[in-house]
């Protein structure tokens, strides 16, 4: 076979291996990459605080109520009102407290995503999971 007959195979065969040639940026690891993966990092249970509110109108109401019925005068009846919204506003919020379960997912990109959930989600530290709509999937 002539030099230049052997130069234009080897030239094709190295040519046709580029062409499908991984991407610079693809896995080393046999994965493809994907924008909205990660690994969980923690999951954990914490109180989000509801609003006092209905507990301030309801116990300032009341407080008033009592205040005016004990004291008989507007001075008993401001008081009762206020230490009555303070108190509601306390048991309120207290009341309205929700347990949440926040599991924190390091993408592949680098960065962080934390994903609420209202009961516990199962997630442990180490799995893989994709992040999609607001919440977590299971690769």
């Amino acid at each position: 076979m002539h030099s230049s007959m052997r130069g234009l195979i080897y030239g094709a065969m190295l040519a046709s291996t580029m062409a499908f040639a991984a991407p610079a940026d693809a896995r080393q690891d046999g994965r493809r990459h994907c924008d909205a993966c990660g690994t969980v990092v923690t999951t954990n249970r914490k109180d989000e605080k509801g609003s006092g509110t209905a507990g301030t109108v309801i116990g300032g109401v009341g407080g008033a109520v009592v205040g005016n019925v004990a004291g008989h005068n507007t001075t008993s009846t401001i008081l009762g009102g206020v230490g009555g919204a303070i108190a509601g506003n306390l048991i309120g919020k207290k009341m309205s407290t929700k347990k949440i379960w926040s599991v924190r997912v390091r993408m592949d990109d680098g960065g962080t995503q934390d994903v609420d959930f209202d009961r516990d989600p199962g997630y442990r530290q180490g799995q893989r999971v994709r992040v999609a709509n607001g919440t977590l999937n299971r690769l």
